[in-house]
């Protein structure tokens, strides 16, 4: 693989085609940008990284921009829909701070990741007269909230791991039902994007909701 690591940019390539030294170091190249953009970017940074939330993004072959990682999106028939063709690796570090990370890294990047999103519905908890609570990452850090999202086996946000019964504490349960809905909250904001909303994860938060709420009933 050619090292390609500091032509990232159409400037980049043309410093590097003025230099005089574009040929010996890539005689495979044509010296049309336009020609040469993919096989460089092919072999360039594939993960990058939103700054604010943590969302990893790679990078689409095809057309050698970038689209969602962390929310792998795909059409009924298994394809993938191609990234936009704005989300180029100049416009996403230069214009909104995107920064490139290892494949070694994603793990880390992933659970930032998760951790974010939990922030953000812990923010947007009801503070029961039509308004938020709010708080800092600081006041997070030291909630239930942020408990469960390092012990997930315990306080997880879907179905598959929750055992709900008539004899659990009534508070318990209503702090539960408090929580979902904050997160439904959260998850709606993203429902008109279509490359990055998880149906799937609202419809098990969903019905956990409709389960806490048919013991309530009773």
């Amino acid at each position: 693989m050619n090292d390609y690591k500091n032509i990232k940019t159409k400037e980049d390539y043309q410093k590097t085609l003025d230099s005089g030294m574009f040929w010996e170091f890539f005689p495979e190249l044509t010296g049309n940008w336009d020609v040469d953009r993919l096989t460089i970017l092919k072999n360039c940074q594939k993960y990058l990284v939103r700054p604010n939330d943590y969302h990893i993004f790679e990078i689409d072959e095809s057309n050698g921009c970038y689209r969602s990682y962390t929310k792998n999106i795909t059409r009924s028939d298994g394809t993938r829909p191609d990234a936009q063709k704005h989300f180029t690796y100049e416009n996403l570090t230069k214009n909104y701070n995107f920064f490139p990370i290892t494949e070694d890294e994603i793990s880390i990047f992933e659970e930032k990741n998760k951790q974010y999103n939990m922030f953000i519905s812990w923010q947007n908890r009801s503070d029961g007269h039509g308004g938020i609570k709010g708080g800092t990452f600081e006041e997070f850090l030291t909630s239930k909230y942020n408990e469960a999202f390092n012990n997930p086996e315990a306080f997880t946000l879907t179905t598959e791991n929750i055992n709900i019964n008539e004899d659990d504490d009534d508070e318990e349960k209503f702090e539960r039902y408090e929580l979902l809905a904050e997160d439904v909250k959260f998850q709606i904001k993203f429902i008109d994007d279509y490359y990055v909303f998880d149906f799937e994860h609202l419809e098990q938060t969903l019905k956990e909701m409709k389960k806490l709420q048919l013991i309530f009933r009773k």
